[in-house]
């Protein structure tokens, strides 16, 4: 796995390594070749603008932060603050951990219920659901939608979510 997608670390990446291959606008957020000034174009199949060089795959998120800020620590992650995959705005990202990371989600397009963390049960009940840490920290069965609604954003808020998880 490359330096920059994901966790993976490679030893002999440096920040200078990367400044020597890229040039990032932090105000735009767009990010060229150094040598031929073209844009990454490059889409990943999970929405993210890469860029390959050898067997490294470059993410576009994580080459912004490593210009702007150094290189990224291990157990870290690079989360888009607004959650589009194609805002490389240096105010726009910040490191988080996995979970900090994850409290930061979108609504997934399987959800049926039209809330995150609330299902829909086999007997028109609601059950409500918060998971933090990999664990519930939430796990009730509520009469409606509402209901069900107001118990996870609750537990969200109290827990650190962001306003737009879930959305």
């Amino acid at each position: 796995m490359g330096l920059l997608y994901g966790g993976g670390m490679s030893k002999e990446i440096s920040q200078s390594y990367i400044k020597s291959i890229f040039n990032y606008d932090p105000d735009s957020g767009v990010i060229t070749f150094r040598h031929s000034r073209k844009p990454l174009s490059t889409m990943s199949s999970n929405g993210y603008l890469v860029a390959r060089l050898g067997n490294e795959l470059f993410m576009s998120h994580r080459i912004a932060w490593v210009i702007s800020n150094g290189m990224i620590p291990e157990g870290v992650e690079v989360d888009h603050i607004d959650g589009d995959k194609l805002n490389n705005m240096i105010e726009n990202l910040r490191l988080v951990s996995h979970s900090g990371n994850m409290k930061n989600v979108g609504k997934r397009k399987s959800n049926t219920s039209g809330v995150t963390g609330v299902t829909i049960t086999n007997n028109g009940k609601y059950r409500a659901r918060v998971k933090s840490h990999g664990k519930y920290i939430l796990d009730v069965r509520c009469g409606t939608l509402e209901e069900a609604k107001d118990m996870v954003m609750k537990v969200r808020r109290e827990s650190g979510f962001t306003d737009r998880h879930g959305f």
